[in-house]
């Protein structure tokens, strides 16, 4: 075997151990610029998550407030105070033409005679005229097609059937109203459609 001379040895030293000091070297410099997080490493993530449903969850509040509802649309014009009472087609109620109206219409169940000085034919400026289209509140709908004697005033007569039907309902102090037109074109539509005016008298 030949001999190593020392000059040798401190050679093959360096020549085997500077691979190994470059890449510490090189560790050391580089190391913090290629580091990166891991879950592991970042102590955020070892925070526990919240459940599934805490994350969808809306943020709690006040809830919104209904939207208010619209004002009622006005039925009637105006309205007035009158003594009500009931009459039938016979001549001692009447006159010589007991079924046919001032208007020269047949009598039926939803009309109604006014005294003159609600009628503006008979008196200019009364809040009626013949075909208006009425509320007895309380009663129903009628349509005026009728007057009643000049003695009367602030007074209506709803016409019945029978004597009978018009002894029973007697006489009462009602409001009567005047109805919008957007009023009496419903209650026109719906007598059109057959629906009859003052139910409460159906008898």
């Amino acid at each position: 075997m030949r001999p190593i001379k020392s000059g040798n040895i401190v050679s093959a030293y360096h020549f085997r151990f500077q691979p190994t000091l470059l890449a510490v070297g090189l560790a050391v410099f580089f190391g913090p610029f290629v580091w990166v997080s891991t879950p592991s490493s970042d102590p955020l993530n070892r925070l526990p998550s919240p459940p599934e449903s805490a994350r969808e969850a809306p943020l709690a509040g006040p809830k919104p407030e209904p939207p208010a509802p619209p004002p009622p649309v006005a039925r009637s014009l105006f309205r007035i105070p009158i003594t009500v009472t009931g009459y039938s087609s016979t001549v001692d109620q009447t006159d010589d033409s007991p079924f046919t109206t001032a208007m020269n219409t047949t009598v039926r169940p939803g009309i109604i005679a006014l005294s003159r000085d609600l009628l503006r034919p008979f008196t200019p400026g009364a809040p009626f005229r013949f075909g208006d289209i009425v509320e007895l509140e309380g009663v129903g709908v009628f349509t005026v097609e009728d007057t009643m004697n000049p003695r009367y005033a602030k007074r209506a007569d709803i016409w019945f059937g029978s004597r009978e039907a018009a002894q029973r309902w007697g006489r009462r102090s009602i409001h009567l109203a005047r109805l919008t037109p957007r009023a009496q074109a419903s209650a026109y539509l719906a007598e059109a459609g057959g629906a009859a005016f003052a139910p409460a008298l159906n008898d």
